[in-house]
C-alpha cells in the first residue's frame, strides 16, 4: 500500500505523534496533548473527525481545529517552525 500510495505522490509521515485527538472531548485536552509530545522534527498527526468504521469516538472536528488555533501560537513562541510534510 506505500508504494502505491508514493506512486501517487502521497507521503507517509510514519513515526509521527499520534495524540488521540479523536477521543478528546474539548481543544484544551488536545492542545495539552500536542504541547506535551512537541520536540525537535516531531510530526503532530491530527485527524479531521472519527474512523468511518469507529462509532465509539467523536464525530465532529470542531475541538481538533479549535486545538489548532491553541497549539500554533503556543509553539511558534517556542521557537517551532511549523510546516507540512510535504516541506520537511
Amino acid at each position: 500500500m506505500l508504494e502505491v500510495a508514493a506512486e501517487c505522490g502521497y507521503l507517509n509521515p510514519i513515526g509521527g505523534e499520534l495524540v488521540g485527538d479523536w477521543e478528546r472531548e474539548s481543544a484544551e485536552e488536545i492542545a495539552a496533548d500536542v504541547l506535551a509530545c512537541a520536540a525537535p522534527g516531531s510530526i503532530i498527526i491530527l485527524h479531521d473527525g472519527r474512523p468511518p468504521r469507529d462509532s465509539s469516538s467523536r464525530l465532529d472536528r470542531v475541538p481538533t481545529v479549535a486545538a489548532v488555533e491553541i497549539v500554533v501560537p503556543a509553539l511558534c513562541a517556542r521557537g517551532f517552525a511549523l510546516m507540512t510534510v510535504s516541506e520537511l
